[in-house]
């Protein structure tokens, strides 16, 4: 994980580490970007000095002057999937400009997304295979009447209308218990059990 900044060799040393297969994380001009998407959306060019003094605006946990640390838990917790789908439309965005991560623009969330999947995703979808449950969505995304995207969950059995939901999606329960669906956490002791059970009543 690096930063843009103004490093006269960034483009050589990001070409060198793809091309032995090293995964990278870049923020485009600097980390503090990933910050500030947990806050807003960000499309404007601006130097890190910008971006520094931006996410202390919206931070009041951040100063550059002290240590540069994004450290709103609240914030993280809440808006980590906003976070996530503003990153994506910004590099989207960039690459339609004909400038792929070009400024802003951050990977991180893929470091994060990878963490989540080998900490959490791929522990829970071991835990539940052993209880005979099929393989659900793993990043489910609830749409409403309109397409829109009201609500998500960690993993799904969406004809089954079952969800688990990681701590930061707590939130989105009440969207999906209105449609009808059941809601399990995913740190319940008890939801290998849980699920086990559901599936055993519908057999």
């Amino acid at each position: 994980m690096f930063d843009r900044d103004e490093h006269p060799r960034f483009d050589e040393a990001k070409n060198m580490a793809y091309g032995n297969g090293i995964r990278l994380a870049i923020s485009n001009p600097c980390f503090e970007l990933w910050g500030i998407l947990h806050y807003q959306e960000y499309n404007a060019p601006l130097d890190r000095h910008e971006c520094q003094r931006k996410l202390g605006e919206l931070c009041p946990y951040y100063s550059n002057k002290k240590k540069k640390s994004f450290d709103d838990t609240k914030v993280i917790e809440d808006n980590y999937r906003n976070a996530v789908r503003r990153a994506e439309n910004s590099l989207a965005r960039r690459e339609e400009e004909g400038d792929p991560e070009g400024n802003p623009s951050t990977t991180v969330y893929r470091l994060t997304e990878h963490i989540l999947y080998v900490t959490v995703i791929r522990p829970l979808l071991a835990k539940l295979s052993e209880c005979g449950a099929p393989v659900p969505d793993a990043g489910f995304e609830l749409t409403g009447d309109r397409g829109a995207v009201i609500a998500e969950a960690v993993l799904a059995w969406p004809a089954h209308r079952i969800a688990v939901l990681l701590p930061d999606q707590k939130a989105h329960a009440a969207a999906f218990e209105a449609r009808g669906w059941q809601v399990f956490e995913s740190g319940d002791e008890n939801l290998r059990e849980a699920i086990a059970s559901v599936f055993a009543k519908e057999d």
